[in-house]
């Protein structure tokens, strides 16, 4: 203890390392006593006794620790200002040394307070002297942070020359001390300008250094595409360059306008010049990547390219400058090389404004291909180019043939001459055509024949219906329904049910009604029998979808007489679908089939629809058809309304088939805009259907306005009873069907 109270009486600072040594030996020995200690205290826990505290051991070493801290601060102090002042001064780190200097100062602070408090003058006076001399070495350090700035290039040593009067620069012969003693802090105003300004370049060089450094890694990757013997941009590639481009093209603007840019103007200005090229040749990149793809299948058909041999002349180019465009896009490997290919942008610009020209020459194609068969209006370009790529083998066509007719799953062909001879629906129902149909003779364009299927279709159904009429009354009923196709079952039962319900109610009003329910009674008791019997798919097909027809049609009769019907003008009678076969009025002397409805007069369209299911027929559903037809009648449009999943569309298309009319569902979304609505309503003028739009709410009132003019434009041509119009700057034919 005496040897560590002697330290209180210990103050020259010359002594410094005497004192460290001292302490370090103190330490040592203190720290034997202390492990002898621990030992005894061991052993006296094993004897059961009270383990010793040895106060004095832990009393000497308390009192040595702030002895300890006072020369080992001392002593670095004096080791560090030997190194600050004496050594290279270029070598300083003007962070670390002002980090350090803080550091020691507090301590120094701190120890100078404890000394004084515990009445020990003589150590707090060197506390107080270490603190003095560091507070007066700070002073220096404004000196040190603008002399030894990492940012001062030979530029400022120039100006700092200048200022000071004399040749400075990074020389290992100037130190701190030299440097006070020239009096250069006497300039220090103008030091710490040029400083701060060099610190500033400093940061925008660094800037400048990490773009390019950020650029290095960065792989221009490409990946195979399929079997053309080329590549594509990767989407990651994409995505990584748009990011740092977008970063860096905001950094380097930012840099320009900085008054410290000056000296890197070049550099700053080349760096803005190549990523405003770079973001408009990637922009330009995925256009044209996205062009490319889309057409070079299209053009890779042989029977495309003699229908547009100019188009797929400005596309040979275009794939070959997009084919060489890669090639060096590989060999380069870097983001930086590819992009700075010379002549790139140009060469990309005009691939661009070519595969314009190319889609213009494409979309003018599908158009002209649209009006000579307008159902190809409701396809997509892809599908309608899948079609119109078929024209050596017209068989190729059959798993397209839905898209364009809903009830027409495929065509049958003659193997010999590939006649087409009937059609065959997706319930594999076969009906034989009127007249065949040579595809051979349309010369390769699939829009002439299909044309020709259309109208084969329209009149094989007639023909079916008005045949099917005939034999109706030859046959017994469940035998009449086995020979003919579904929809010309329904139909004809559907004009014999009106006859049967008429004569009676003309003959012997209500109690005919009557008699029509028994007879509907008798003949259900006939299709159950079929019905239990082993009978075709076919047939059940025609059942299950005649069985909901007539059971409506019974109840229908039997809700008559309940009402005392009695006369053919009632209106609950007048009220209910009812067919006839009539003159035509468009067509003088020829019969066809039309549908009543309160006084509504509507066309049997002769549409193959297949051999379908028919929708239950419930109060409300007599009530849309009433509702429908009446608007069908004055030349409107009919928008059932009600919750989701009630059926709204559902009756929209079971009408259709009551009418045999073409009908399109469309389901609309909040991006739909007016072009593809027009596009819509083209193939619905031209072709004669109906398009149903589903969720028709959910598009924008903007172009909901849009669409209400293009509506009342064909519905003005109709009451006009215009064969042709102008829709959207398009003449098209317009067929008075369409709704």
């Amino acid at each position: 203890m005496s040897a560590v109270n002697k330290f209180k009486d210990n103050g020259n600072l010359k002594e410094v390392d005497n004192y460290a040594i001292k302490i370090d030996w103190l330490k040592e020995e203190l720290q034997k006593c202390q492990n002898t200690a621990e030992q005894y205290r061991a052993k006296e826990v094993m004897l059961g006794w009270d383990p010793s505290e040895f106060e004095k051991l832990t009393e000497a070493i308390e009192k040595l620790h702030p002895y300890d801290d006072l020369w080992e601060l001392a002593k670095r102090f004096t080791n560090e200002e030997k190194k600050w002042m004496r050594g290279p001064l270029f070598q300083l780190e003007p962070e670390a040394v002002d980090a350090l200097a803080g550091s020691l100062a507090k301590r120094a602070m701190k120890l100078q307070g404890f000394f004084e408090t515990n009445s020990l003058p003589i150590p707090a006076g060197v506390a107080k002297k270490l603190k003095k001399d560091l507070d007066a070495f700070k002073q220096h350090l404004p000196l040190i942070h603008a002399l030894c700035n990492p940012g001062l290039r030979q530029r400022h040593w120039d100006e700092i020359s200048e200022v000071v009067g004399f040749t400075m620069e990074r020389d290992a012969a100037f130190t701190l001390s030299r440097v006070v003693d020239m009096d250069v802090g006497t300039h220090m105003n103008a030091l710490q300008e040029i400083s701060d300004s060099a610190s500033r370049e400093y940061g925008l060089e660094k800037t400048l250094e990490s773009i390019y450094e950020q650029w290095q890694p960065v792989n221009f990757e490409l990946k195979p595409w399929k079997d053309t013997e080329t590549y594509i941009v990767a989407g990651t590639t994409v995505d990584e360059m748009q990011s740092l481009m977008d970063d860096h093209i905001i950094k380097v603007q930012t840099m320009k306008g900085s008054p410290y840019a000056k000296a890197f103007m070049d550099k700053i200005t080349s760096l803005e010049s190549w990523l405003l090229q770079t973001q408009e040749i990637m922009d330009i990149w995925q256009k044209v990547q996205g062009v490319w793809l889309y057409l070079e299948p299209i053009f890779s058909s042989g029977d495309i390219v003699k229908q547009m041999p100019t188009e797929a002349g400005i596309f040979k180019q275009v794939d070959m400058d997009w084919r060489t465009t890669m090639a060096a896009a590989l060999e380069a490997g870097k983001a930086m090389e590819a992009t700075k290919a010379p002549g790139l942008l140009e060469l990309l610009q005009r691939c661009n404004a070519n595969l314009d020209t190319v889609q213009k020459g494409l979309n003018d194609y599908l158009e002209t291909k649209r009006k000579a068969f307008p159902r190809f209006f409701f396809l997509s370009n892809d599908n309608l180019l899948e079609i119109l790529s078929e024209t050596k083998d017209p068989t190729r066509v059959n798993p397209h043939m839905k898209k364009a007719f809903e009830g027409i799953q495929s065509l049958e062909f003659q193997s010999a001459d590939q006649r087409i001879t009937a059609m065959m629906s997706s319930e594999k129902e076969s009906v034989p055509l009127v007249d065949a149909v040579d595809p051979h003779a349309a010369s390769g364009n699939v829009e002439k024949w299909l044309v020709q299927v259309e109208a084969a279709m329209i009149q094989t159904i007639r023909h079916v219906c008005l045949s099917s009429e005939k034999d109706y009354m030859e046959r017994k009923f469940t035998d009449w329904l086995r020979q003919w196709p579904g929809q010309a079952v329904i139909a004809i039962f559907s004009l014999f049910w009106t006859r049967e319900v008429e004569e009676g109610l003309r003959e012997h009003g209500n109690d005919g009604i009557l008699q029509v329910a028994e007879k509907l009674k008798g003949t259900l008791g006939d299709i159950i029998d079929l019905v239990r019997n082993d009978i075709p798919a076919l047939t059940r097909c025609t059942l299950e979808a005649l069985i909901v027809i007539f059971v409506h049609n019974k109840d229908t009769v039997e809700e008559l007489c309940k009402m005392g019907t009695s006369m053919v003008d009632d209106f609950d009678w007048l009220v209910q679908l009812r067919y006839y076969i009539e003159e035509n009025p468009e067509k003088p002397e020829q019969l066809d089939l039309f549908v009543r409805i309160t006084n509504s007069h509507l066309g049997y369209a002769y549409e193959y629809l297949g051999n379908s299911s028919r929708l239950i027929v419930t109060p409300l559903t007599d009530r849309c058809y009433r509702t429908c037809c009446g608007a069908l009648h004055l030349l409107y449009g009919a928008a059932p309304e009600g919750p989701a999943g009630t059926g709204k569309t559902e009756t929209v298309k079971d009408l259709a088939k009551a009418l045999a009319r073409f009908c399109v569902v469309f389901n609309c979304s909040d991006e739909l805009d007016y072009l593809a609505m027009a596009k819509f309503f083209k193939g619905l003028a031209a072709s004669g259907g109906w398009a149903c739009f589903d969720e028709f709410n959910r598009i924008d009132a903007e172009v909901l306005s849009v669409i209400a003019q293009q509506i009342l434009c064909i519905q003005n041509a109709i009451r006009e009873k215009k064969t042709t119009f102008i829709f959207e700057g398009t003449e098209l034919p317009i067929i008075w069907t369409c709704n």
